[in-house]
């Protein structure tokens, strides 16, 4: 049995290329052991349960919050902010991560150091959010 239901916000890994998103979901087939997940940009696709997670849930996959990927190999490595704990191939940062900078003791990425919020780990179905863009319409 499927330990989500439908309108749940969750992380949907995609059996495709193995990438992360938010996403929410519209139906859950227990037959078939999977669900038809909405993403933010309106796409839906069919994610197996085993694909989905908790969005408090953690995991020992590393991924670089940008691309989704997790392939770290030099000169483009995943380097983790030493206060948000959020992964950034280097190339993928907005401002780009330097191998000095990786050889420092502490990083931290450019929305810790600008106390911005970081719109890469936003849930893009949060209530906050639905709120706003229906007073934009």
């Amino acid at each position: 049995m499927c330990e989500f239901g439908v309108d749940d916000v969750v992380l949907a890994k995609l059996p495709s290329n193995g990438s992360i998103f938010y996403a929410r979901i519209l139906s859950i087939s227990s037959a078939l052991q999977q669900v038809t997940a909405e993403f933010d940009d309106g796409s839906t696709a069919e994610v197996p349960w085993g694909n989905l997670f908790s969005v408090d849930a953690t995991t020992d996959v590393i991924v670089c919050v940008v691309c989704k990927g997790g392939q770290s190999d030099p000169p483009n490595e995943i380097v983790l902010c030493d206060k948000c704990n959020v992964g950034f191939h280097q190339k993928c940062h907005p401002l780009g991560i330097s191998a000095t900078q990786i050889a420092k003791p502490k990083w931290f990425c450019y929305f810790c150091t600008n106390k911005t919020c970081n719109h890469y780990v936003a849930n893009p179905f949060s209530v906050d959010k639905r709120k706003r863009k229906r007073k934009r319409n």
